[in-house]
Parts: C-alpha cells; sequence; structure tokens
C-alpha cells in the first residue's frame, strides 16, 4: 500500500493541475460528465477528477488499514465524504510556493483534524431486553457475543 505522503502530494499535485486548466478545458477532459465540483466555505468551488477520487480512496484505505480504531467508527463511503468535503478548503489554503513536503504537512494534519474531529471514542454498547427463553431455570451461558443469564444474576453483575 503507497504511503499517505505520497498519496496527499498526488492529490496536491493533481489538484494544481486542474486549477491551472481553462472552464473549456475541464470540461472537456471530464466528457461525457459534467465535472464534480465540490464546495469551499467562501462560496467557491473547486473541481475534482476522477484521479483526485482515486487517490483520496486510496488515502481512506491507507488510513483505515493503519488505524483499527477508526475502522470501528467509519465506514470507507463515510471517511471518503468527510476527506472530499474538507479538501476543497485545505487546498485553498496551500501556498503553491512552499515545498510539497510543508504542504503535505498542513493537508495530512487538516485531514486528520477533520477525521478525528468527528471520531468519538467508542463507547461500548449493551443491549438489553426481556425474554423467556426456558421454563426451567439454567445456568448463564453465551453464544458469541450475546449472553443469556437472569435477570437476577444481571443485576447482580451491573452492581460491580
Amino acid at each position: 500500500m503507497r504511503k499517505i505522503k505520497e498519496i496527499v502530494e498526488d492529490i496536491i499535485k493533481e489538484s494544481e493541475r486542474i486549477s491551472r486548466l481553462s472552464t473549456t478545458d475541464i470540461i472537456n477532459e471530464f466528457k461525457p460528465h459534467l465535472p464534480t465540483m465540490i464546495g469551499i466555505e467562501n462560496g467557491e468551488g473547486f473541481f475534482v477528477s476522477l484521479h483526485i477520487k482515486k487517490l483520496i480512496s486510496d488515502f481512506v484505505n491507507s488510513k483505515l488499514s493503519d488505524d483499527t480504531v477508526l475502522g470501528k467508527s467509519y465506514t470507507h463511503d463515510e471517511l471518503f465524504s468527510i476527506i472530499q468535503r474538507e479538501l476543497g478548503n485545505i487546498l485553498r489554503e496551500l501556498d503553491l510556493n512552499k515545498s510539497y513536503a510543508n504542504n503535505n504537512e498542513l493537508v495530512i494534519s487538516r485531514f486528520n483534524e477533520a477525521i478525528f474531529g468527528h471520531v468519538k471514542k467508542p463507547i461500548e454498547l449493551e443491549y438489553i431486553f426481556g425474554c423467556n427463553l426456558f421454563l426451567e431455570k439454567h445456568a448463564a451461558f453465551s453464544i458469541g457475543l450475546v449472553t443469556f443469564q437472569t435477570r437476577k444474576e444481571w443485576l447482580q453483575n451491573k452492581k460491580t
């Protein structure tokens, strides 16, 4: 899997390339479809090529493989949506006169802020419902992640 820094550098390079194209060139490049445009906070928009979308997907795959906790909080599509939404605002802040290394650091840190600004630490949830499985009393037992126990046992466990 490619390194995140390489992916981000390619996103910056492709974004620079697109930003230099005229509207006619953009329309011709994206034929037969209209180009995707993402909004920027100032009301402007930013064109996103299929190549940038693939790079964002690579970035998301890399983040999800590097951080298992992140995978418990997001699906690929959810994380992709967050990154794509933030991309326009992040790219607007870049100083293209700076080196790719400086811009990479800015983009990666802003992506991380966007991702982890949405993430909350996983909460262990417990789903409880009453049911009558047996007429006779049985000891507690588990099937996979599901535990069956009497109400009295469950109340005792909740006290501790």
